[in-house]
């Protein structure tokens, strides 16, 4: 898979609100981002699927089930 970098800013208090770990960030950024644009009817769940990681179509319908229960 061909990828593209992106730069995010975020405020450094992000990670004490969110209670997430730095070497977390790209996971729930890319996970977070996928099921949005899933939601959003921009991306199949196949290509959320890529974008979030997720071994399978399987796997995402899971984060997808964390993200409407968080």
């Amino acid at each position: 898979m061909e990828t593209l970098e992106a730069t995010v800013k975020l405020p450094c208090s992000f990670l004490t609100a969110t209670k997430l770990k730095e070497d977390e960030l790209d996971e729930f950024i890319r996970r977070s981002l996928a099921a949005e644009l899933y939601r959003e009817a921009k991306l199949s769940l196949g290509k959320a699927a890529e974008l979030a990681g997720a071994r399978n179509k399987w796997e995402m319908l899971m984060i997808l089930n964390e993200k409407v229960f968080q």
